[in-house]
């Protein structure tokens, strides 16, 4: 067993005497604060006398009234957890003597008869005073890794120390005395590593430095601040009571002869690299452990960012990368943004840890073979085949003649969680890998098109899985995706056309579907999009991929009319963006005044639910008419802008 050097310090520092070691009674001695004076020599063997003389020649009967008495007195004087404690460890010790076939109690030397154990020590602080011993012995046999290096011999310098205050969000100084080797022992792509021992403890220490870092001391900071961050969610895995338990070493800065330092106590074992920056590292035996708290972290910020990068000896951890979730490069060079967090979801497969956290199940696309719950509807236009997955039905157009054949997900548990209990809860959790996903179908995108196989480590490119990642952002709440899978029914180029690269590399390219793109139209309206809004009313006044509908289009015409109404100049990058590939859309770009001669239209000629109306039809040709000519003239005034411009 591994000993950390800070979990006791002063067990620790007590074994360093071992010539003078007191026997183990002496430690257990200090170990029980609230303990009553033992009994001495004499005051014992005058109990067993009395004793002896009381169990002399009674009955079973008797000797059990007895005993009862017994425990009511020590009931009625030292309370009801001691009387239990005595009787549960009297029958420990009496399991004991009849497995060693002895009838009765140990004997002294000197003839006295031991007591059992609970007479002195409770045996929970037996048990703990005896492993603390064991640790203490073995630390003391381990020798000095680095006492061959002679970092003895090296010059005692002065240096400051400085801790991060995750809490408070600052620094903590102190003065600490040191030996560090000129020479770095270990040399990596951007940084180096040397010797340093702290004295007066001898501690071992790594201490790291950038060698062709500009701003060498920002960026160590950053790499001890995200350790000290990575530590903090290790508490808080280990409060959710996982099957193992996990740690982080304590990193901190060091500054000695002008040179800066970060270090961290030298780790004895063998060392394990469980995840890298981009995902998941292919190993002997992988475990459950390390990949599920890189996913808990993920929820624990919720979905702010990501500890990767796992590595250490056991499940005592040191060097993590985080990525954030804004691109913001926070946490240094290292931080990869969404991409790296998608890239870890691209290979973590939710393990039996993850279930136990009750994590969200992040869900790939099935591969062949997988159960299916398909069937085929015949109608005027052709066969179509329903696939019944976790994101609803799905309709697929095939050509005269051909066999339905699909690979739709099974029902799992993407959305809802891992049981039906957790369908309340379970959704509003999963939305939070809607960006994950669909970070996930940019990078299949960017891959396909590049005819590269790969996306990340060990995870191949495929347009399938692309897709898939497409439709459950969108399934979970993504905008821009649910627009984006609009145009593609619609074989029009999305704002990100690289995503073309996943519909037209199927091996069934996506044709025109106009009641595929339809339902994707409206959850993008109903999520305030005005320019899907304005899609969505000329869907349902023309017809497309629908039954006309001339109520539901005036909805979405004065819905649309509104929405732009509400807008203004601070609307924010993301609504612009997905307000830019609404107007993509057929109908989606009309101006102001063509949505009001529309709904003029429609009140006019009424049917589908909406009954004629000549008088408001009038208002709303009054209203279009006079927003063509506000329009022309604020175009006016444009040019002539430009042109005393130039």
């Amino acid at each position: 067993a591994r000993v950390h050097p800070h979990s006791n310090p002063r067990a620790l520092d007590a074994s360093h005497h071992d010539a003078g070691r007191r026997p183990l009674s002496a430690e257990i001695h200090n170990l029980s604060p609230r303990r009553a004076p033992s009994p001495d020599r004499a005051t014992m063997q005058e109990h067993h006398r009395i004793l002896e003389g009381l169990i002399r020649g009674k009955s079973l009967t008797e000797l059990q009234a007895l005993h009862s008495h017994f425990l009511l007195a020590i009931q009625q004087n030292h309370g009801t957890a001691h009387a239990m404690n005595i009787v549960g460890t009297s029958l420990q010790w009496l399991a004991t003597a009849c497995s060693g076939s002895t009838g009765s109690l140990a004997v002294h030397p000197q003839g006295v008869r031991e007591p059992p154990v609970m007479m002195q020590e409770t045996n929970v602080q037996l048990v703990i005073a005896r492993r603390w011993q064991a640790a203490c012995d073995k630390a003391l046999r381990v020798p000095d890794p680095w006492e061959p290096f002679g970092l003895r011999k090296l010059p005692l310098q002065r240096a400051q120390r400085r801790r991060w205050d995750l809490r408070a969000g600052t620094w903590l100084a102190s003065e600490l005395l040191a030996r560090v080797e000129r020479q770095p022992f270990a040399k990596g792509s951007m940084r180096v590593c040397h010797r340093m021992r702290a004295e007066p403890r001898g501690l071992n220490w790594v201490a790291k430095r950038y060698e062709t870092e500009l701003d060498s001391l920002a960026a160590l900071e950053v790499d001890v601040m995200m350790q000290m961050r990575a530590k903090d969610y290790a508490e808080r895995f280990n409060a959710c009571a996982p099957p193992k338990q996990v740690d982080f070493l304590e990193a901190s800065m060091v500054h000695l002869e002008g040179v800066d330092f970060a270090v961290e106590a030298f780790l004895v074992g063998s060392f394990a690299k469980h995840s890298n920056n981009a995902g998941f590292v292919a190993d002997d035996v992988v475990r459950h452990t390390p990949h599920a708290f890189a996913h808990f972290t993920f929820e624990a910020a919720s979905a702010e960012e990501i500890v990767v990068d796992i590595q250490g000896v056991d499940d005592l951890y040191t060097d993590p990368q985080i990525h954030s979730a804004n691109g913001s490069k926070r946490y240094g060079r290292g931080d990869m943004g969404s991409r790296g967090i998608a890239l870890f979801f691209a290979s973590h497969r939710c393990n039996s840890v993850c279930r136990q956290l009750k994590l969200a199940h992040f869900s790939h696309a099935p591969m062949p073979g997988d159960s299916l719950a398909a069937t085929e509807c015949r109608t005027p236009r052709g066969p179509r085949l329903v696939g019944r997955g976790e994101f609803g039905d799905q309709v697929f157009r095939l050509p005269s003649g051909a066999q339905p054949l699909v690979i739709t997900p099974p029902r799992s548990s993407f959305i809802l969680g891992v049981d039906d209990q957790q369908q309340e809860d379970g959704p509003a959790k999963a939305k939070m890998y809607a960006s994950v996903h669909q970070a996930l179908a940019m990078l299949h995108a960017r891959q396909v098109q590049a005819g590269a196989e790969f996306i990340g480590q060990n995870v191949l490119a495929s347009p399938a899985q692309g897709m898939y990642h497409l439709r459950a952002a969108a399934a979970l709440g993504s905008v821009s995706s649910m627009l984006a899978l609009g145009c593609l029914h619609l074989q029009i180029r999305p704002r990100k056309g690289v995503l073309r690269a996943l519909s037209t590399s199927l091996q069934q390219p996506l044709v025109l579907d106009e009641a595929a793109a339809l339902p994707y139209i409206i959850s993008a309206a109903e999520r305030g999009v005005s320019s899907a809004m304005a899609a969505a009313a000329h869907a349902f006044a023309k017809g497309l991929g629908c039954t006309p509908s001339a109520a539901l289009a005036v909805r979405w015409y004065r819905a649309a009319l509104a929405a732009r109404s509400a807008a203004d100049g601070s609307a924010a990058e993301e609504s612009n963006e997905d307000e830019d590939q609404g107007s993509r859309l057929p109908g989606g770009g009309v101006a102001e005044h063509e949505m009001l001669a529309s709904l003029a239209s429609l009140y006019e000629n009424g049917g589908s639910g909406l009954a004629a109306n000549p008088q408001i039809s009038w208002q709303f040709y009054l209203l279009a008419r006079s927003c063509a000519r506000r329009d022309e003239e604020a175009s006016m005034l444009v040019d002539e802008d430009g042109s005393s411009n130039e």
